[in-house]
């Protein structure tokens, strides 16, 4: 069970934790596939012979989370599409509520997240998530995505925080286990990252399942104030 009167800190992931991934999910999976086809004139089998590889070549990697890089390799516009679908950008159920819970609280909000600059000045201007906490660090700034120890590293140099006391709360099971392993002392894993489906594309639910018992395995942020 989570002490709250031990946690001075919350680290919160953006995308499957405050932000619903859904929108994510139709971006990659439907909405970028579909213009690259019509673009280059291809199949979906050529692009998937093609194009799929090199997507699993970067996975894990700040590449792969890089707008900039996959619009330049693609071929497309990736920051005016976003823009041009961004109504599907939402918080995910109560994420709002919790991250007024926690000022009112005063405890010390930050969003650690993978997505770029770019991807977040979009989120954000949809859903102004950034005004509700105290700072919004990404992982581009770092050097490091969040699976990547020396992300912490650089992380205790661009912030002060008490790892003993600090709740670090994400989507993806092996963020989560990368902060195990740095010795996060708690830790939550969001179960339910994409409201249109039960699993979801980026996350591996047999993974969740079989994270360390010490991680709390919860639906949404909300279950926070009441674990």
């Amino acid at each position: 069970m989570l002490n709250w009167n031990s946690i001075d800190t919350v680290l919160l992931d953006m995308d499957g934790t405050l932000l619903d991934l859904a929108f994510d999910n139709l971006f990659w999976v439907k909405i970028v596939p579909e213009a690259y086809m019509q673009t280059h004139a291809v199949s979906l089998e050529e692009m998937q012979k093609t194009v799929l590889p090199h997507f699993e070549e970067k996975r894990h990697s700040l590449d792969w989370y890089s707008i900039d890089y996959w619009s330049k390799y693609l071929k497309l516009d990736l920051p005016a599409l976003k823009i041009q679908y961004q109504e599907h950008i939402d918080y995910l159920p109560m994420a709002e509520f919790f991250l007024e819970k926690l000022r009112k609280n005063e405890h010390r909000a930050i969003i650690i997240t993978n997505a770029d600059p770019i991807a977040f000045m979009i989120k954000n201007a949809k859903t102004g998530v950034g005004d509700l906490v105290d700072e919004v660090i990404s992982s581009h700034d770092l050097g490091y995505p969040k699976e990547h120890q020396n992300f912490w590293k650089a992380l205790e140099e661009r912030i002060d925080f008490d790892k003993s006391r600090s709740l670090f709360v994400d989507d993806s099971p092996q963020v989560l286990l990368s902060a195990h392993t740095y010795g996060m002392a708690h830790i939550a894993a969001i179960t339910h990252p994409d409201t249109s489906r039960e699993g979801s594309a980026f996350t591996d639910e047999t993974a969740l399942t079989s994270l360390p018992e010490s991680i709390h395995l919860v639906k949404s942020v909300l279950d926070l104030l009441t674990t």
